[in-house]
């Protein structure tokens, strides 16, 4: 029965890579929905521009992290296949 989880560790390895790369993406799509709420709403213009400008920093970061991950995990599948 054990055999099966312990026969590769590098796939636990991109599986895990892969959760990470899903949490990112749920946290970027929250934020974006919060951006979508946020310009919908009758806040204030000054308070709305000033919370638009921080979720669209948070969303940036979120964009990067996840495109950095996407590119290790492609590296990752490359070398795999070329090993």
């Amino acid at each position: 029965m054990g055999g099966a989880g312990a026969s590769s560790s590098s796939s636990s390895d991109s599986s895990a890579e892969q959760q990470q790369l899903e949490k990112l993406q749920e946290q970027l799509r929250q934020v974006q929905q919060q951006i979508q709420r946020l310009q919908a709403s009758n806040v204030s213009e000054d308070v709305k521009n000033a919370q638009l400008q921080s979720l669209n920093s948070e969303a940036m970061q979120l964009q990067g992290q996840i495109t950095q991950l996407q590119q290790q995990i492609a590296q990752e599948a490359s070398g795999s296949i070329t090993a």
